[in-house]
């Protein structure tokens, strides 16, 4: 695709020719213009943070919402684990 690109070939005959969108294929040029061959490496599609993690250091850190059980089987699996 980007040597098609190259080549003189619209971007949308390129994407069309390549069996991508023309909005990847605007953005596989982008990376490409911007980092050269490494910009077109596999990317990894997981977030690089979490936004609302819970630090581990705090007393709700063990994964779970709010301060109070919401169920009986909540409040034994709290007793089990705290208690």
């Amino acid at each position: 695709m980007i040597d098609r690109v190259a080549a003189g070939w619209s971007l949308s005959a390129a994407a069309e020719a390549a069996g991508i969108s023309e909005r990847t294929a605007r953005k596989w040029l982008a990376r490409y213009r911007a980092e050269g061959p490494e910009g077109l490496l596999d990317r990894s599609g997981a977030a690089h943070t979490i936004a609302n993690r819970t630090d581990e250091g705090h007393p709700q850190g063990d994964g779970r919402r709010g301060t109070q059980p919401s169920s009986p089987r909540e409040t034994r699996r709290s007793q089990n684990i705290h208690g």
